[in-house]
């Protein structure tokens, strides 16, 4: 287990530093403004490398049988979460369809689980055509 966890950190790091060179090639940048903690520009959407290295472990976990089936189908509903806080972060996404995808997200990991859904659905359905009506 300690041989995983340096490996995460390792990779980590060095896609961490290929995202940055990447990032600054390709000027994805966020400029700093009167509400940053930051001076100089820095690269944006470096998150997505720790997006990717959870699910390549999530996936190992799941392949090991270390967990069940429906505790990883739950945990798959963050990787829309993760697409559009990247596409936020190149490209400005709107409040609304943020909150849609969160919201479907947040659904779908609740239903994938091995509880009763009965009133925790009625609650996901009224709360999604809420954000659907305001989108």
């Amino acid at each position: 287990m300690t041989e995983l966890f340096i490996a995460i950190f390792f990779a980590s790091l060095i896609l961490t530093g290929f995202y940055r060179r990447y990032a600054l090639h390709k000027a994805i940048l966020d400029l700093p403004n009167e509400r940053s903690s930051h001076e100089q520009p820095i690269p944006r959407g470096g998150g997505i490398v720790f997006v990717g290295i959870f699910y390549a472990l999530l996936i190992y976990l799941w392949c090991s049988q270390a967990i069940a089936t429906p505790i990883f189908l739950s945990l798959l509903g963050g990787i829309p979460v993760a697409l559009i806080g990247y596409c936020d972060d190149l490209y400005g996404v709107k409040i609304q369809w943020r909150m849609l995808v969160h919201c479907l997200a947040a659904t779908w990991g609740i239903l994938c689980l091995p509880i009763p859904h009965t009133s925790i659905l009625f609650f996901a359905i009224f709360f999604n055509n809420l954000v659907y009506q305001s989108v």
